[in-house]
């Protein structure tokens, strides 16, 4: 009994030492010059990057927006994300029935800091460049790609918002929370997704590894 309790306290600890690792970390130091942000905004989840951080050798997407500062990524049921508002009977078939997906991307030009504290939440992470790297490269396999091997476009909304074709099927347990867990865990971060399908479930899950800049929760 001894010997489990203290399995237990050294497993506590490890993941405190951990989180405090990721947390402390300092982008003017040079070893983690990326800023990556995970904002929520009640229904949605996404991912901003800084355009021009990202070498179009781990995603080729890029390239359709160079010259603007920021993207925001976002993964979804491809109906019900593309709906203005809320729709209950969508977000129901959306949950309760596999669909395909699709992803979201919304150029910025303004200060990132005005963008974000519109949402209900905000989390800032410091990324090396080869967890930036790996990250950018989870982003760009998640693209569909046509027979020529280029993002299949299934709208463009005055060059500011666009939706393409996405790999995995949405779903209640498979959601762009889940999806956002899972770019985390790819670019290097002990986070698991087999638990997140809310907001709330991603945000108890990922937050002690960045830094909150928001929360209205």
């Amino acid at each position: 009994m001894v010997k489990v309790c203290k399995f237990i306290i050294a497993i506590m600890l490890i993941g405190c030492s951990s989180a405090e690792e990721f947390k402390g970390r300092d982008s003017m130091g040079g070893l983690y010059p990326h800023k990556v942000y995970i904002i929520n905004q009640g229904w949605h989840t996404g991912i901003v990057l800084k355009v021009n951080e990202v070498n179009i050798a781990d995603m080729p997407e890029i390239a359709e927006f160079q010259g603007n500062e920021y993207i925001d990524i976002g993964w979804g049921d491809e109906v019900y994300y593309r709906i203005p508002g809320f729709d209950v009977a969508l977000a129901l078939r959306a949950l309760l029935s596999p669909t395909s997906s699709t992803l979201k991307i919304r150029t910025l030009n303004i200060p990132v800091e005005t963008y974000y504290e519109t949402y209900r939440y905000c989390i800032e992470y410091n990324l090396t460049d080869d967890e930036f790297k790996k990250l950018c490269r989870y982003i760009s396999n998640t693209f569909l790609k046509s027979v020529d091997g280029g993002p299949v476009v299934l709208e463009n909304r005055q060059n500011i918002v666009y939706f393409y074709k996405a790999v995995g099927e949405y779903h209640l347990f498979n959601t762009c929370n889940t999806w956002v867990a899972d770019a985390l865990d790819e670019a290097g971060f002990p986070v698991g997704s087999s638990m997140v399908v809310s907001a709330s479930n991603l945000f108890d899950e990922i937050s002690d590894f960045g830094k909150v800049l928001v929360y209205k929760y």
